[in-house]
């Protein structure tokens, strides 16, 4: 669910629709603190809001840091092939990216919804954040056990890219068998 919140974060930006400073407010958990994060780092006139000089920096660093995931990005929402999103494209992404969000929501109410009422009440919030807290532990002993080379408990540099390399490998054939 990280990588399909920061996927949904940095293709807002891609996408030219800036966030401002009230919006983090309704925001909760990963998505609000990555889109708060983003804007404290590319607001640089401190308005609370990306400009688009604001945003087309964080475009381009975001390009520059994930190439293949801003290449799926315009493979499947680049209609017209010109390597940009036009406001067609953008309003594609949207709705996808809304999509997306509401399957997310809607597997996590039912997996935690133990009253039935179709919300997440306090308990149960903080039941599935603990479920979710659990699965980022046991992901990490993964890691460990896979790429920890020599055995120290932590991932050294060799050692990440490594295993960034096994990740990017296995999202990429992911998503090639599940994309349209």
């Amino acid at each position: 669910m990280r990588r399909t919140v920061w996927f949904l974060a940095v293709t807002a930006l891609l996408a030219g629709w800036s966030v401002s400073a009230g919006e983090g407010t309704a925001l909760r958990g990963h998505r609000c603190h990555r889109l708060l994060k983003l804007k404290k780092k590319y607001d640089t006139d401190g308005d609370g809001q990306l400009s688009q000089a604001e945003r087309e920096a964080a475009r381009k660093d975001f390009i520059a840091e994930h190439p293949e995931l801003h290449k799926r990005i315009l493979e499947r929402f680049d209609t017209d092939n010109d390597g940009q999103l036009n406001e067609e494209e953008r309003a594609a992404v949207k709705e996808a990216m809304q999509e997306r969000r509401a399957e997310i929501r809607d597997r996590i109410i039912e997996k935690f919804d133990t009253n039935g009422d179709g919300e997440l009440d306090e308990k149960e919030r903080v039941a599935a954040k603990e479920a979710m807290k659990e699965r980022r532990q046991e992901m990490h002993g993964k890691l460990l056990e896979r790429f920890d080379a020599d055995g120290d408990g932590k991932l050294n540099e060799q050692e990440r890219a490594r295993a960034k390399a096994a990740w990017k490998k296995m999202h990429l054939m992911k998503d090639n068998l599940t994309q349209p």
